[in-house]
């Protein structure tokens, strides 16, 4: 942990030396090099987090996570090894494998008759690779969708990141019949014009928003504006982090389309997820 030497705003450039910040880097480093091997040897998992029709309380479609098991039985967070992945081109390599798998998976789905809108996670990287296109066209272009959807995450920080090539790739993607949802709405700094401009089907209000909508009057206000947003410019709206049934009957009264939060279920192996969306065909909130 570092302290600031000089004024009390904390201006002046020194810091104190901190043994954190090697066994920081040491830990890093370790995770980039097993990172290498694991991807080579698919040692990942992928698991599904139930979105729930707020209608009906079916099963509309299904958010893909990654997991990264160890020997032990424990597991690496997705939020350590996803960012030093990125901060190379493996999370490029990461994103492939997650779409081969997913298109396995979807196999599985039309065997248990499940009808679902699958998500997948693009990062910063895979929409600034020029070959990420390529890759969705090779894994998906001969794929039957007609029982399923595919839906590509992206954040808005993402989207700011280079503008004018994001557009450019959406817009190629969006012409393969795939559909974009942005995740995680609210906390970053796209402006309107682009949710007008870029092929967006879907909104995902943030957790940090939807967790106080009993509590915080502002909080609600914001989700509220989103909702009225999403509807008037076509999409529809997913609101994450639900955590209780009073929240999720307030976002069914203010037309929320979808829900996804532990109160439904936390990320499933696929077994496990099969099993829960064939329970939930018909269950009325």
């Amino acid at each position: 942990m570092s302290n600031y030497w000089g004024s009390l705003q904390n201006t002046s450039p020194f810091t104190h030396y901190s043994s954190a910040f090697e066994t920081s880097a040491a830990d890093n480093l370790n995770i980039a090099t097993r990172l290498k091997q694991a991807i080579a040897l698919e040692e990942f998992e992928l698991w599904y987090q139930p979105i729930i029709d707020l209608s009906d309380g079916s099963v509309n479609g299904a958010e893909a996570l990654i997991r990264w098991p160890q020997s032990d039985g424990s597991y690496i967070a997705p939020d350590k090894f996803i960012k030093i992945a990125e901060q190379s081109l493996l999370i490029t390599k990461i994103t492939q494998w997650v779409m081969s798998i997913v298109k396995d998976d979807i196999q599985l789905f039309n065997q248990s008759n499940l009808s679902l809108c699958v998500h997948l996670n693009l990062s910063v990287k895979d929409l600034q690779s020029p070959h990420l296109v390529d890759s969705i066209n090779s894994i998906f272009s001969q794929w039957d969708w007609t029982n399923h959807a595919l839906m590509l995450e992206v954040t808005e920080s993402a989207m700011m990141t280079d503008v004018t090539r994001v557009k450019t790739t959406m817009a190629q993607i969006a012409n393969t019949g795939l559909a974009f949802s942005i995740d995680d709405f609210g906390t970053g700094y796209s402006s309107l014009a682009l949710l007008r401009d870029l092929p967006v089907n879907q909104i995902k209000i943030d957790r940090s928003f939807v967790s106080n909508i009993l509590k915080s009057e502002d909080d609600l206000a914001i989700v509220k504006s989103t909702i009225y947003l999403a509807k008037n410019l076509g999409c529809n709206i997913v609101a994450e982090g639900v955590e209780d049934a009073q929240t999720g009957q307030l976002l069914k009264s203010l037309g929320c389309d979808h829900a996804q939060g532990y109160y439904y279920s936390k990320p499933l192996k696929i077994e496990s997820f099969i099993e829960f969306a064939k329970s939930h065909r018909t269950v009325t909130q």
